[in-house]
Parts: C-alpha cells; sequence; structure tokens
C-alpha cells in the first residue's frame, strides 16, 4: 500500500501540537504559587494528563495495571503502519512508568468526577516539582510535575524519532517542504526541550515564569 504521505504529515502535525502543548502544560505549572493559583494549577495537570492519554493509548486491566489499548485507531497507534517501532516504544513507556500511569488514571477520574478533592502539593526540591494529591481507597496519592515530566521526555523522544524519518518518504514526486506543517515539525529541537524538562531549579523556574507571561 502506498504512503500518503501527505496526509500522515498533516495527522502527525495534530498529536505535535498537542505533545508542545503538554510540556508547556507542565512547564507552566512550575513557577505558580500552590495558595493563590490552585485553579489554574488544577487546569495545566488536567490538560496535561488528558493529552498524555491521547497521545499514549492505553486502559487499566484486571490486575489494576495499565496495558497499552491495542487499537490502530488510538493515540500515536495510528501511525504503526508507517513507523513499525511505535507500537514497542508506548508499551516500553509504559512498563517503565506504569505506576505512574495508574496514578494520572486516578487523578484523571477524580478532576472528571470529583474536582473538589484534590489539592495543590507542596514543592520539592527536586525540578521545581508541585504537584496534586488526592485520596483513593483511603490511600493518599501524589501527581508530581516530575512524575509527567518522565513520561513526556520519553515522548517527545519518540516524536523526535518519528519526525526524522519523514524524509524517508520523499520521492522525485513530492516536496514535503511545501506541506504547511512540515518544517515546523521536522526542524523542531526536542533535544533543547527535554534539557529545559530536565534543568535545574533555578533554570527550571525561568522558563516557567517566561512562558506564564503570555
Amino acid at each position: 500500500m502506498e504512503v500518503n504521505i501527505e496526509k500522515t504529515i498533516e495527522n502527525l502535525y495534530i498529536y505535535f501540537r498537542l505533545l508542545i502543548k503538554t510540556n508547556v502544560s507542565i512547564l507552566k505549572v512550575i513557577n505558580l504559587d500552590i495558595h493563590n493559583e490552585q485553579y489554574k494549577i488544577e487546569d495545566l495537570f488536567k490538560n496535561a494528563i488528558n493529552n498524555i492519554f491521547v497521545l499514549l493509548p492505553c486502559k487499566v486491566n484486571k490486575e489494576l495495571q495499565v496495558i497499552l489499548y491495542k487499537s490502530n485507531l488510538e493515540g500515536l497507534l495510528c501511525f504503526q503502519n508507517d513507523f513499525k517501532y511505535i507500537e514497542i516504544e508506548l508499551e516500553s513507556i509504559i512498563n517503565e512508568y506504569n505506576e505512574i500511569l495508574y496514578n494520572l488514571k486516578l487523578a484523571r477520574n477524580k478532576l472528571e468526577h470529583c474536582p473538589q478533592s484534590l489539592e495543590p502539593a507542596g514543592r520539592g526540591s527536586c525540578l521545581g516539582t508541585i504537584g496534586i494529591e488526592f485520596c483513593y481507597k483511603s490511600k493518599r496519592i501524589t501527581i508530581n510535575s516530575s512524575d509527567i515530566i518522565k513520561i513526556l521526555v520519553k515522548l517527545n523522544n519518540l516524536f523526535n524519532r518519528i519526525t526524522k524519518e519523514i524524509n524517508k518518504f520523499k520521492t522525485a514526486k513530492n516536496n514535503l517542504h511545501e506541506i504547511k506543517c512540515y518544517d515546523e515539525m521536522t526542524d523542531f529541537n526536542y533535544e533543547v526541550l527535554n534539557n529545559m524538562l530536565n534543568s535545574i531549579d533555578g533554570d527550571m523556574y525561568t522558563y516557567s515564569y517566561i512562558l506564564n507571561q503570555e
């Protein structure tokens, strides 16, 4: 089957924008005041968590583990036929961060059905960590920005690999640079983005402050 590269790029761009917005949401939250900007913090966490599960389609199985929802019509799996390693990469992320993803699933449920049960969590010394806390079956659970960052770094790396391979579809019959979103996606520096996510406290607060000025 011949690949419709133009359509593939246009569809990928939707997920590219979603991934960037998720990164920005988590970077923004670092600089916020946990006492005076509670609702903005909750909104940013909600956006980030919802977006992660669009990019990374997964569900909870009977053993209370998170597993990949294997449908070629969900998330980045839509592009499995074009980039054969996507399923393996997504499963690797889920296996490595299964507990975090499980807690994110719980948090998303709380945000949708009982948002008043969440409250901002205090800051930690690592990466300017800030989070939200909630109870589940009498257990206190905290979702930290540093937890989400771990997943985002992996997704950024995966998307970097995908966009670099797009050039393999070049033929004499097409000019990918004429596709409106092609250059924006493939020229984006994912390594710089990951360096921002993994930066030390001072730099993280600076990046977050700048983003919050928009």
